[in-house]
């Protein structure tokens, strides 16, 4: 663990305590209101230093589950798909409230311990990416340029968008954040152009050239009658239309085919956001998803080659894996049937 410090928010006065606090009740196993009556506070105070000092890195919690495979799926999905590091995080139920928690920690700590100083770093939106922007510890000094990867998303971006998961990301770790002023679909291509062009969007958009470390979550594309903003609803039906296939996934607000192809429709010439060929050139691209809900999607995205680390929970895992299987396996019946018919 590294040596806490003080931080944004953070005294060292305030450090100790947490210390203190986490040892009476992690090491010496005293109850919090047993701690509370020792330091003079209230019960309520303690919990609130216990969840700082967590946060904080203060603490870090293990749980091991012997029969947990874990590493072996690591293994097998930064072999399948050709990854440079797959973090599974151990985990018996698919509840989501449980997953994104438990994948944000996870994901936090690869940040916190590969980023360098004064990294540009693009951020996506949803409830993965705030958990693990949650998770960063406030007192590291990294110093990142950050710059949201789309622009918003009307009613469906309301509760985890991309320029607040952007911004928080910036304040924890002592870094600046240029923002994307417009919405992810615009009408038509003259509205996005004059967006774009406009001084206070053009520094974010010049740093979708720029990136070298990506932070997104993996979407799955909803059933066209659950899509509540008319804009994306409109888009997504015009995409079917013209490639003829119902996108499973989306990354940075692109959609993605079961095969992992990103086809590039009429739809592109409104989209605000960083471009495949942008977030690919990112040294690190690192995509955090799971449930169940989400294994065909995170398969998608895979096949992109866009991510180069994954985390995620053992039964996606274990269901990405075997899904891939699947499909290779109708992929190579078709190849065979085809090459039959053209002896």
């Amino acid at each position: 663990m590294k040596q806490p410090q003080s931080g944004p928010g953070y005294t060292r006065d305030e450090i100790a305590l947490m210390v203190a606090v986490a040892e009476l009740y992690h090491i010496h196993h005293k109850t919090q209101q047993e701690i509370a009556r020792t330091l003079g506070t209230s019960r309520s105070k303690v919990s609130r230093l216990l969840t700082k000092a967590e946060k904080a890195g203060i603490v870090e919690v293990t749980v091991r589950n012997p029969y947990s495979n874990v590493e072996s799926l690591s293994q097998d999905l930064a072999r399948v798909f050709r990854l440079e590091k797959a973090i599974v995080v151990p985990m018996t139920a698919d509840n989501q409230e449980l997953i994104t928690p438990a994948l944000g920690r996870a994901a936090a700590q690869f940040i916190l311990s590969s980023m360098p100083r004064s990294t540009v770093v693009g951020v996506g939106r949803g409830a993965s990416v705030y958990q693990t922007v949650e998770h960063l510890a406030r007192n590291v000094r990294l110093s990142p340029v950050v710059v949201p990867l789309t622009g918003g998303m009307g009613q469906q971006d309301m509760v985890f968008p991309a320029f607040e998961n952007a911004r928080r990301f910036a304040e924890y770790l002592g870094g600046s954040c240029a923002f994307v002023y417009a919405p992810a679909l615009v009408r038509n291509k003259r509205l996005k152009e004059s967006i774009l062009s406009e001084e206070q969007s053009r520094e974010a958009v010049q740093l979708w050239d720029r990136l070298d470390w990506v932070l997104t979550g993996i979407g799955t594309v909803p059933l066209f009658r659950g899509v509540p903003d008319e804009t994306f609803r409109k888009a997504l039906d015009n995409f079917v239309k013209e490639v003829n296939e119902i996108p499973v996934a989306d990354v940075c607000s692109w959609f993605i085919l079961k095969d992992g192809r990103i086809p590039v429709t009429s739809r592109a010439s409104c989209l605000i956001s960083a471009s495949p060929e942008q977030v690919r050139r990112a040294s690190v691209r690192l995509a955090v998803a799971g449930g169940l809900r989400k294994a065909e999607a995170i398969l998608a995205a895979l096949r992109t080659g866009l991510i180069t680390v994954l985390v995620t929970e053992e039964r996606t895992a274990e269901a990405v894996l075997s899904l891939n299987e699947k499909l290779e396996k109708g992929e190579s019946a078709v190849r065979t049937g085809e090459s039959s018919c053209s002896v």
